[in-house]
């Protein structure tokens, strides 16, 4: 199982996730792919407020993903 893979699993769990507020992801290998998994599980979940993501292989595509959904969450 890729690691994008992995991040689209946790990612549809935490979409209806209402306790979690902060979570690590830092140093997960997360590519542009797991970025735009875990855009789409912020659009629903408004519980997260503050994700930690330095320090993976997410380049301008996937903070495209990222800058799209945080007007929303």
């Amino acid at each position: 199982i890729s690691r994008d893979e992995e991040i689209r699993c946790l990612s549809e769990a935490l979409k209806s996730n209402s306790t979690l507020t902060h979570l690590s992801l830092h140093g997960n290998e997360i590519t542009d792919i797991g970025m735009q998994y875990l855009a789409s599980m912020l659009r629903f979940n408004s519980a997260l407020t503050k994700l930690d993501l330095r320090f993976n292989n997410i380049k301008d595509t996937g903070a495209q993903h990222l800058s799209m959904v945080l007007p929303f969450n």
